[in-house]
């Protein structure tokens, strides 16, 4: 994949409806800790890094095959001759994630899984988390039950909607399991939005 390739990937991504929504708001994103969770080649955060520009930001990924990841069959963005994505293959995606921002000195390529990586931090730690995690709803919501733990009160979680015709995002159905915690406060796109309160 060339740069041109990789910037045309990333303009398919419709981070900035929640950017946009920032703005609007006026919310001042220059101090955010931000963390983009199962971000494959960081095509959501360097979107999001157009529009804004956060104190600190996390791309966080794996980077590792799964035998049930059936999506990923003919992946010809990364793999030209169709099958499955191999450990090597996820690799040279990690590493080309570190080449495209080697030169943002707030930003940081983390090859970890979303709960390690998480539970790294104390409470209450991020102003933002984008989530792009694609495991079974079971795991992914006891994810995203330490994703709302990690975010302060008044921050933002989005992510992909489970009203996807797509297999592939299963977020919000995650987080609808603890109504008692999660508000929905904005729905944009195909994203949700959602802020602590």
């Amino acid at each position: 994949m060339n740069y041109n390739e990789y910037k045309y990937k990333a303009t398919l991504v419709p981070i900035k409806t929640v950017t946009n929504y920032f703005k609007e708001l006026e919310i001042d994103t220059d101090n955010f800790i931000t963390a983009d969770i199962g971000a494959f080649g960081g095509y959501t955060s360097y979107q999001m890094l157009e529009e804004i520009n956060p104190k600190k930001h996390y791309i966080v990924d794996p980077y590792e095959f799964y035998e049930d990841w059936t999506h990923l069959k003919n992946f010809g963005t990364w793999k030209e001759k169709g099958g499955n994505l191999t450990n090597k293959d996820f690799n040279d995606v990690y590493l080309y994630a570190k080449d495209i921002f080697k030169d943002k000195t707030n930003v940081e390529v983390v090859k970890d899984y979303a709960e390690n990586f998480l539970n790294k931090f104390e409470d209450n730690h991020f102003d933002f988390i984008f989530s792009g995690i694609n495991i079974e709803p079971d795991l992914l919501t006891d994810i995203m039950k330490i994703v709302y733990s990690k975010v302060k009160k008044g921050g933002y979680i989005s992510g992909y909607p489970f009203t996807s015709t797509s297999t592939y995002h299963k977020t919000v159905k995650a987080l609808l399991e603890y109504p008692d915690v999660i508000k929905i406060s904005k729905v944009r796109s195909n994203l949700f939005l959602l802020k602590k309160e």
